[in-house]
Protein backbone atom coordinates (compact mmCIF):
# COMPACT_ATOMS: atom_id res chain seq x y z
CA UNK A 1 0.00 0.00 0.00
CA UNK A 2 1.37 3.27 -1.00
CA UNK A 3 1.95 5.56 1.65
CA UNK A 4 0.23 9.32 2.12
CA UNK A 5 2.42 12.81 1.53
CA UNK A 6 2.21 12.51 5.62
CA UNK A 7 0.37 10.93 8.70
CA UNK A 8 -2.80 11.23 7.07
CA UNK A 9 -3.73 12.56 3.99
CA UNK A 10 -5.73 15.18 5.47
CA UNK A 11 -4.97 17.20 8.36
CA UNK A 12 -6.67 18.73 11.48
CA UNK A 13 -6.53 22.78 12.11
CA UNK A 14 -4.81 21.92 15.32
CA UNK A 15 -2.10 19.85 13.46
CA UNK A 16 0.37 22.28 11.56
CA UNK A 17 2.99 19.12 10.15
CA UNK A 18 0.68 18.24 7.60
CA UNK A 19 0.16 20.35 4.40
CA UNK A 20 -2.07 17.92 2.54
CA UNK A 21 -5.33 19.59 3.90
CA UNK A 22 -7.86 20.47 6.53
CA UNK A 23 -10.92 18.86 7.37
CA UNK A 24 -13.63 20.52 10.12
CA UNK A 25 -16.80 19.88 10.77
CA UNK A 26 -19.29 22.67 11.56
CA UNK A 27 -20.13 22.10 15.48
CA UNK A 28 -23.38 24.56 15.06
CA UNK A 29 -25.13 21.59 13.19
CA UNK A 30 -27.16 18.92 15.21
CA UNK A 31 -25.65 15.93 16.47
CA UNK A 32 -26.44 13.70 13.98
CA UNK A 33 -25.75 15.67 11.33
CA UNK A 34 -22.16 17.11 10.03
CA UNK A 35 -20.43 19.18 7.55
CA UNK A 36 -17.19 17.94 7.05
CA UNK A 37 -15.08 20.35 5.14
CA UNK A 38 -12.07 18.99 3.15
CA UNK A 39 -9.06 21.21 1.61
CA UNK A 40 -6.78 19.55 -0.19
CA UNK A 41 -3.26 20.93 -1.18
CA UNK A 42 -2.52 21.59 -4.49
CA UNK A 43 0.62 19.47 -4.76
CA UNK A 44 -1.52 16.08 -3.49
CA UNK A 45 -4.66 16.66 -5.48
CA UNK A 46 -5.51 13.79 -8.34
CA UNK A 47 -4.00 11.07 -6.55
CA UNK A 48 -6.90 9.54 -4.72
CA UNK A 49 -6.28 10.98 -0.80
CA UNK A 50 -9.52 12.79 -0.66
CA UNK A 51 -11.87 9.88 -1.68
CA UNK A 52 -9.67 7.86 0.82
CA UNK A 53 -9.75 10.19 3.52
CA UNK A 54 -13.49 11.32 3.06
CA UNK A 55 -14.49 7.57 2.41
CA UNK A 56 -13.08 6.73 5.98
CA UNK A 57 -14.54 9.88 7.74
CA UNK A 58 -17.38 9.21 6.05
CA UNK A 59 -17.79 6.00 7.45
CA UNK A 60 -16.58 6.78 10.90
CA UNK A 61 -19.37 9.05 11.04
CA UNK A 62 -21.99 7.19 9.69
CA UNK A 63 -20.93 3.78 11.99
CA UNK A 64 -19.39 5.57 14.50
CA UNK A 65 -20.79 8.68 15.66
CA UNK A 66 -24.14 7.97 14.66
CA UNK A 67 -24.35 10.39 11.82
CA UNK A 68 -28.18 10.95 10.16
CA UNK A 69 -26.86 13.11 7.45
CA UNK A 70 -23.74 14.39 6.61
CA UNK A 71 -23.83 17.42 4.03
CA UNK A 72 -21.30 19.44 1.84
CA UNK A 73 -20.39 22.66 0.00
CA UNK A 74 -18.37 23.41 -2.70
CA UNK A 75 -18.45 26.34 -5.47
CA UNK A 76 -20.44 25.94 -8.67
CA UNK A 77 -17.02 26.44 -10.58
CA UNK A 78 -14.86 23.53 -8.53
CA UNK A 79 -15.20 20.39 -10.61
CA UNK A 80 -13.12 17.82 -8.59
CA UNK A 81 -14.96 18.73 -5.75
CA UNK A 82 -18.26 18.01 -7.51
CA UNK A 83 -16.75 14.63 -8.84
CA UNK A 84 -15.58 13.95 -5.40
CA UNK A 85 -18.97 14.24 -3.81
CA UNK A 86 -21.00 12.88 -6.56
CA UNK A 87 -18.44 9.73 -6.02
CA UNK A 88 -19.20 9.44 -2.50
CA UNK A 89 -23.02 8.67 -3.41
CA UNK A 90 -23.94 12.66 -2.00
CA UNK A 91 -26.41 13.84 -4.62
CA UNK A 92 -26.95 17.51 -5.70
CA UNK A 93 -29.63 19.05 -3.19
CA UNK A 94 -29.46 22.59 -4.78
CA UNK A 95 -27.40 25.87 -5.74
CA UNK A 96 -27.51 28.92 -3.52
CA UNK A 97 -26.35 31.79 -5.92
CA UNK A 98 -23.66 34.35 -4.16
CA UNK A 99 -23.68 32.41 -1.36
CA UNK A 100 -20.26 32.76 0.11
CA UNK A 101 -17.22 34.47 -0.70
CA UNK A 102 -13.48 33.33 -0.44
CA UNK A 103 -12.36 35.60 -2.95
CA UNK A 104 -12.03 39.31 -3.57
CA UNK A 105 -12.21 41.03 -6.84
CA UNK A 106 -9.33 42.58 -8.44
CA UNK A 107 -10.69 45.91 -6.83
CA UNK A 108 -10.70 44.46 -3.76
CA UNK A 109 -14.37 44.03 -3.64
CA UNK A 110 -16.15 40.81 -2.28
CA UNK A 111 -16.83 37.91 -4.86
CA UNK A 112 -19.34 36.25 -3.32
CA UNK A 113 -19.37 32.72 -4.94
CA UNK A 114 -22.36 30.11 -6.36
CA UNK A 115 -22.12 27.07 -4.16
CA UNK A 116 -23.80 23.68 -4.56
CA UNK A 117 -24.54 22.17 -1.42
CA UNK A 118 -24.30 17.88 -1.50
CA UNK A 119 -26.21 15.07 0.87
CA UNK A 120 -26.39 11.81 1.43
CA UNK A 121 -27.47 10.09 4.21
CA UNK A 122 -27.10 6.98 6.40
CA UNK A 123 -29.43 4.35 4.97
CA UNK A 124 -27.79 5.51 1.19
CA UNK A 125 -24.06 5.16 2.45
CA UNK A 126 -25.17 1.74 4.15
CA UNK A 127 -26.56 0.21 0.83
Amino acid sequence: MKSSPCSAPLRSEKSSDCEAGDPHGDESAPQDTFSPCRMLNQNYTGKGYAYEAAHALFDFLFNEKGARRIYAYTEDNNEPSQRLCEKLGMRREGLFPEFISFVDNPDGTQRCENTYQYAILKKEWNK
